[in-house]
């Protein structure tokens, strides 16, 4: 048994179709405000996340367990073995480099970094049952999965950056396991934000469809769960630039991390091409139904929302019951 941190659609009809353009096409563009917005919940979040790991002078205690859950089977097993021999040998890649640089450790460096991002997402976690049901709910463009994707992943792994530089700057010699908590808190947080999220996204889509009509506006709201609940640490990348700070190479590391996010976008972009593709062979078939195209999209509008809102509620459950 390995124990694991607990961290874890169809632009195609033709100008001839009957079903309306704008119900099949809806775009979204988000404003500068829209986008202040995002970045100011996120770095609010992390902060919040941040200042709970401090010890409350008012409340003394000894510390607890952290939560962690339990992976087990041969292919987790597999995958965690390969992705610690991974780690071990960008380890001893970057004890060669502090003794001189090299392009060609560099290279083998970023490589080895790209597939470790691959493979530590293609585990349990990363937001991959998010980004499936919310590309299973609305409508998008080819593009638009692996954009997520990356977005997600650079959420994940920059968190994760900022972080280390903020114990670097405030905290002294840095503490895993105050580094772990502030993992969880950060988690926990971004799953319990997502619950709300989802619920507004449900309640949106039912109005909508009893009313037969689309909302603009469901696209920035999208976005906006996706970033909040990618803006936490990846816990790989922690231990990455931790070591990369003990040994005076933390600039290398964060383009290591940087690198494997990159590896990392690519599992999690898989999943929102399946929902994507899956969702447009299934109006491709039924284009020639307009009533059958309409009520099939209200349906898997409202089981994605729903099985999103299920999903991040059981994810947020045992933060909210630590916290409640």
């Amino acid at each position: 048994m390995i124990h694991l941190p607990l961290c874890r659609i169809f632009p195609f009809m033709k100008n001839g179709d009957r079903v309306s353009k704008h119900f099949i096409l809806r775009r979204f563009k988000l404003s500068t405000r829209t986008h202040m917005r995002i970045i100011l919940f996120s770095l609010f979040f992390l902060l919040i996340s941040t200042l709970q790991i401090w010890g409350n002078p008012f409340r003394g205690g000894p510390d607890e367990p952290t939560a962690q859950v339990a992976v087990s089977g041969p292919t987790a097993e597999g995958l965690a073995i390969k992705q610690l021999d991974l780690r071990n040998r960008m380890a001893d890649l970057l004890l060669a480099l502090k003794e001189g640089r090299s392009s060609r450790l560099l290279l083998i460096l970023y490589t080895l970094s790209f597939l470790y991002g691959g493979l530590h997402a293609s585990g349990p976690g990363h937001r991959k049952t998010v980004v499936f049901s919310l590309f299973l709910s609305r409508d998008a463009k080819l593009w638009e999965p692996m954009a997520y994707g990356f977005l997600l992943a650079i959420l994940h792994g920059g968190s994760a950056v900022l972080l280390i530089l903020l114990y670097k700057s405030t905290a002294g010699p840095l503490l895993s396991r105050n580094l772990n908590t502030a993992t969880l808190q950060m988690e926990g947080w971004a799953y319990t934000l997502l619950v709300l999220v989802s619920l507004i996204l449900l309640l949106g889509s039912i109005r909508h469809a009893v009313k037969g009509h689309g909302d603009s506006r469901s696209g920035n709201r999208s976005l906006m769960a996706i970033a909040l609940t990618g803006f936490f640490p990846c816990p790989g990348a922690i231990m990455i630039l931790v070591f990369t700070l003990t040994q005076d190479l933390l600039p290398l590391g964060i383009i290591t991390v940087l690198v494997m996010s990159a590896g990392m976008a690519l599992p999690i972009s898989l999943a929102g091409y399946l929902a994507y593709f899956g969702k447009k062979g299934v109006f491709t078939a039924l284009k020639s139904r307009e009533k059958i195209v309409h009520k099939t999209a209200a349906a898997m509008e409202l089981t994605g929302y729903s099985f999103l809102l299920f999903f991040s509620f059981f994810m947020a459950l045992p933060f909210l019951r630590a916290i409640i």
